[in-house]
């Protein structure tokens, strides 16, 4: 049991240390907790199996996923919020015509329309919280906004918001 305590705590010093959980020397892959030299092992490792381990490790694996089901959604509801409201600080945080604050009601509108087609050149990031991470990685481009949905359906609608006549 001790040994499975002192794993546990390597890990997370690793993790905190910003470095792979697994072997504590290379930088984890992007949005992992481990570096592709460890990922590939362990990716190999189950190749290796004999179909009935590999059967049993997944079956292991699923009960486990299944298990923790409701706090990886937690943590990713609180996640997607995060990046989402950090996009919209960036660009201003209230509507741009109307001076909306409060978040359920913003959305990053394109300054100069098209973007259903831009969302669409994105293929799988296409809205929500991937077209939010795509603007952060993207560095905050030009051309977007923060509106209201009201503000945003009307100008999308009619060319023209009703606050703006």
């Amino acid at each position: 049991m001790s040994e499975k305590k002192d794993s546990l705590s390597r890990r997370a010093r690793y993790a905190k240390a910003g470095m792979c959980h697994n072997c504590g020397q290379r930088p984890p892959v992007p949005e992992r907790a481990e570096c592709s030299v460890c990922r590939a092992k362990g990716n190999q490792y189950l190749k290796n199996l004999s179909p009935d381990r590999r059967t049993q490790f997944l079956a292991r694996a699923r009960a486990s996923f299944q298990r923790h089901r409701g706090k990886r959604l937690q943590a990713m509801k609180a996640w997607h919020r995060r990046v989402r409201e950090e996009v919209l600080e960036h660009y201003g945080g209230r509507c741009a015509c109307c001076n909306e604050e409060r978040m359920p009601f913003l959305c990053i509108d394109h300054v100069n329309g098209r973007g259903n087609a831009h969302r669409r050149s994105l293929g799988a990031m296409n809205s929500g919280a991937q077209f939010y991470r795509w603007l952060m990685k993207a560095g905050f481009p030009l051309g977007f906004r923060v509106m209201c949905h009201n503000c945003n359906f009307a100008t999308a609608h009619s060319g023209i918001c009703p606050h703006q006549e």
